[in-house]
């Protein structure tokens, strides 16, 4: 529809400024139909004012031909970053990948509220969200943009009902089969791209388009964990949501499905921001985030556009016809694996309808006769011989992965490539390097690198058995709590990781340990620390014992009333405090005066716990640990202070906050324009171990 230009546009004391000029195309520029659709695209793009949309500077006629200027994003558009991640071996981590579809979301749901002059909703339906419409800037921002077949309230061309717009690949099911749409089918659109970031697969590729149309219409989408197991069973559940089939399922609004993904990133204690986005694209593109601007071509189609482009210098001139039912030409109907990636990938992206055409709709374009048809038949087989060949000889041949495991009888093995279950004689490219991993139960998941080559390749693994725990207490029978890594064991015995550094506790109520706590390394094989109880009433001074030689018990010497001993221990080992000194670690050795001795107990994870020694005190004196509560609080509006027991925390999210148990006085205020305009208060009580939110 239309061809994008890279300008520059100079201002006042000559400041010059980049933009980006959208032309619709000559041989379009006839046609009513085309010249609306371009209109509207403008008249929406020029109310949208929003950082995630790409926005527009002015419509303009120059000369007969319409164009729009528009802001220019130097960065990446999502479908090269998935390119290049496909070819360099490379997975975005997940809170990445939420992230920004996080802002995907903001962008959308502004269009979707956006009202017009009258206060009326303006209907905005954008119907092609794909990974080529979502730019990320080099600073890491990320931006909508091309709004051509957005369906809108007051725009001078309407689509005919039953008709499809957009890629079907990217498609929703209501949109594939040319149902009236709301703005829940962009939902879905930005739910398959979140699947394609977290997983590298696209749920909807078929063979041809006819198949990939007839998969949309299915709706029918794996769970997200089946590619990628390790995934936050959140995360899967949101992004599963997003892709619901019925709409009444799915999140209702952009702002919603935003939302949901605030919150993930908020429990998660996610740092991911634009800088991380920023590094992440240089990580991927060592040559430069921006592009250098060199066309080359990637895949055949291109090459034969750019060719069709050298010989066609003024497309006005061409005519234009259409085929409903014929076959699809042989390059797009050619079978992926015929292909290289990128081949594919532009053949999938090729099958995307950019005006209200029937589902089979192929534009042909018929060059002049007489001379330049040779010329141009000529040139188009020796670009299709001359790249074909090439495309042939670099296309990776097929191998196939067997993997011997040991022990054989190892119960329920699992073998993953690339996070993706491996199906038996499963054909993979070769050349190319696949994390495969290993796993079965009660054995230490083993992970390597491989490099495939052609035909069958095998891979040996010797899984190494999990370590049990399995701790010896005394006296027997004895109910003692296990805290393995301050965390209580849930059953015993228990597995732990290889060549992982664990401190082991134990306590029991009545008792005393000696000793309370153990560190051990782990290897192969049963660990059991030995836990020694002794009732808190059996410890007890020695008794004076008569002297041999007289049989009279000696009169004890007076100690002196102002010092006693007393060994601290606590439940699990920590930092023992007095005023703001840090005098040891537990078991601690200390003296206590004539006045009661405070200190404060400190362990990472553990709320610090006071602890007050009296005069005469002695002995042994045990004290666990009280663990933390934790607060995760949202507020809305955001710009509301959170107060907690008279201090202010906050301001609209508190994430996972460490704070003492028990009952706690929360307060939120919220101020419009500096005065206070509302109040709420809340009595919160705060459990132990426990994550309110």
């Amino acid at each position: 529809m239309g061809e994008v230009y890279l300008a520059e546009s100079q201002g006042a004391a000559n400041v010059i400024k980049q933009v980006a000029i959208k032309r619709i195309l000559p041989h379009l520029a006839r046609k009513e139909e085309s010249v609306a659709k371009f209109i509207d695209e403008a008249q929406i793009m020029v109310q949208l004012h929003h950082g995630n949309i790409v926005p527009v500077i002015e419509l303009a006629d120059e000369g007969g031909e319409l164009f729009l200027v528009t802001e220019y994003v130097p960065g990446r558009d999502l479908k090269t970053v998935l390119r290049k991640m496909r070819s360099s071996d490379v997975s975005i981590p997940a809170d990445l990948a939420v992230l920004l579809i996080r802002q995907v979301c903001a962008g959308l749901d502004y269009a979707h509220r956006k009202c017009g002059s009258d206060g009326i909703s303006l209907g905005i339906v954008h119907r092609d969200i794909s990974p080529s419409n979502i730019v990320i800037g080099a600073g890491g921002e990320v931006k909508l943009i091309d709004f051509g077949i957005a369906r809108g309230r007051g725009l001078l061309h309407q689509s005919i009902s039953g008709t499809l717009q957009g890629k079907f690949i990217y498609m929703s099911p209501e949109q594939a089969d040319g149902r009236t749409l709301d703005s829940r089918s962009d939902i879905f659109s930005a739910g398959l791209v979140l699947y394609e970031l977290l997983t590298g697969v696209r749920p909807f590729e078929g063979r041809s388009e006819t198949d990939t149309l007839r998969l949309v219409r299915l709706g029918e989408i794996p769970d997200v964990r089946q590619y990628r197991p390790e995934l936050e069973p959140a995360l899967a559940e949101i992004t599963m949501k997003a892709l619901a089939k019925d709409v009444d399922a799915r999140y209702q609004t952009a702002d919603e499905f935003g939302r949901a993904i605030s919150h993930f990133l908020a429990l998660t204690e996610s740092s991911a921001g634009a800088l991380q986005v920023t590094e992440f694209l240089k990580v991927l593109f060592p040559e430069g985030v921006i592009p250098s601007g060199e066309d080359r071509p990637q895949s055949l189609d291109d090459a034969l556009n750019m060719q069709l482009n050298a010989l066609t210098p003024n497309p006005g001139h061409m005519e234009v016809t259409r085929t409903n039912t014929g076959p699809l030409p042989a390059r797009l109907s050619a079978s992926p694996q015929n292909m290289s990636r990128d081949a594919s990938d532009n053949q999938f992206d090729a099958l995307s309808v950019t005006g209200d055409h029937p589902v089979s709709h192929i534009t042909v374009v018929e060059p002049a006769k007489g001379r330049k048809r040779m010329l141009f038949l000529g040139l188009t087989l020796g670009v299709i011989a001359s790249l074909g060949s090439v495309f042939w000889a670099e296309s990776p041949l097929g191998g196939t992965l067997s993997v011997q495991i040991s022990p054989g009888d190892a119960p329920n093995q699992r073998v993953t490539v690339d996070d993706v279950p491996l199906k038996v004689g499963e054909k993979l490219r070769a050349g190319r390097t696949y994390r495969v991993c290993v796993a079965a139960d009660g054995f230490q998941t083993h992970c390597e690198r491989k490099k495939l080559s052609v035909g069958e390749n095998l891979a040996t693994v010797d899984l190494q058995p999990l370590p049990i725990l399995n701790p010896d207490v005394t006296p027997k029978g004895l109910q003692a709590r296990i805290l393995v890594d301050r965390v209580e064991a849930a059953e015993l015995p228990m597995r732990l990781e290889i060549d992982r550094t664990y401190t082991v506790c134990a306590e029991a109520k009545g008792f005393v340990s000696d000793p309370p706590c153990h560190r051990i390394k782990t290897k192969t094989g049963v660990y059991r620390p030995r836990f020694r109880f002794t009732p808190q009433a059996e410890i007890a001074p020695r008794p004076e014992v008569p002297s041999a030689s007289t049989g009279v018990v000696p009169k004890a010497k007076p100690k002196p009333k102002s010092t006693s001993r007393v060994n601290l221990r606590s439940i699990p080992i920590a930092e023992v405090w007095s005023k703001g000194k840090k005098l040891g670690i537990t078991p601690f050795p200390i003296k206590v005066g004539p006045r009661t001795r405070a200190l404060t107990l400190r362990a990472k994870g553990y709320a610090p716990t006071k602890v007050a020694l009296k005069p005469g005190q002695r002995g042994d004196v045990t004290v666990p640990l009280s663990s933390y509560a934790y607060l995760t609080l949202r507020v809305h509006p955001p710009a509301s202070e959170i107060w907690l027991d008279g201090q202010r925390v906050a301001e609209g999210v508190l994430n996972r906050r460490p704070t003492e148990p028990g009952r706690h006085d929360l307060e939120v205020r919220y101020y419009r324009a500096g005065e206070l305009v509302g109040k709420v208060k809340r009595q919160l009580q705060l459990i132990e171990g426990k994550t309110h939110r």
